[in-house]
């Protein structure tokens, strides 16, 4: 029986913790409470800067059957430092400073490393709001690295083309790349950190920096995992499990 973490990442406004976007993540536990009825850890990572009575809120409103762990991750902004060394290289400086490309640095393969003693993470972020059972998008990963129930295509962000043929020795890629709708996305954490191929990839992107500078985002970077490293057998997308993404106002499936 794999071990199953279901997870997301809040960033918390120490000045008002009553706005509705910061009681979203109630309303997220509740619904997964209702269409997910096996085992799992439910972990919220966070900055360090949750205060003690909305920890207690969310303990006490979320009504889940299973453990609530609070994670502590470093903070996403870059200290001014780290900022003014990497600024002459930034495309958008304001996803930088905003917290933005950290938070797609943390979801594209930092996460990796707090979840060692699980088999299997399902992300669901806290604006999404699960409306149907999904177990099936966790039976999916059995045989495959990771399943989600959307694929979708986006542009390339600055530089990230000319990589992935620099990088991967192709002479050219299509215009536009099939991403997984990472905000509810399934992952085979086994798989993921046995394939020295998609562990060297981070690695290449971090050493450069690329999604602080460029701004290349999680959903990019695992359509390019999945593009050019993976087989389509490797992956799954099943269209059955079906939710609310609430930031965008958007019903998916």
């Amino acid at each position: 029986m794999p071990k199953i973490a279901i997870a997301t990442l809040v960033k918390f406004n120490e000045n008002d913790y009553n706005r509705w976007e910061d009681n979203l993540i109630i309303v997220r536990n509740k619904s997964i409470k209702e269409n997910y009825h096996n085992l799992c850890d439910l972990i919220i990572f966070h900055e360090g800067n949750l205060k003690d009575d909305y920890v207690k809120k969310i303990m006490n409103l979320s009504c889940v059957h299973f453990p609530i762990k609070f994670v502590e991750i470093p903070n996403f902004k870059l200290s001014n430092k780290e900022f003014e060394t990497l600024k002459p290289k930034m495309m958008d400086i304001g996803n930088v400073r905003t917290g933005y490309s950290s938070m797609c640095r943390f979801w594209s393969y930092i996460f990796l490393d707090y979840l060692k003693e699980y088999d299997y993470l399902i992300r669901i972020d806290d604006d999404c709001i699960v409306l149907n059972d999904i177990q099936p998008i966790i039976d999916n990963l059995n045989n495959n690295y990771l399943s989600f129930p959307f694929l979708s295509s986006e542009d390339y962000r600055v530089g990230l083309k000319d990589f992935i043929k620099e990088y991967f020795n192709i002479d050219s890629a299509d215009d536009r790349l099939s991403v997984p709708y990472t905000n509810f996305c399934a992952f085979n954490l086994n798989k993921i950190k046995a394939n020295t191929k998609i562990l060297n990839l981070f690695k290449k992107i971090e050493e450069n920096q690329y999604i602080h500078t460029h701004t290349w985002n999680d959903t990019l970077i695992w359509g390019m995992v999945m593009k050019y490293i993976l087989n389509e057998e490797d992956y799954s997308e099943n269209r059955n499990v079906k939710y609310i993404h609430l930031s965008h106002l958007d019903y998916v499936n």
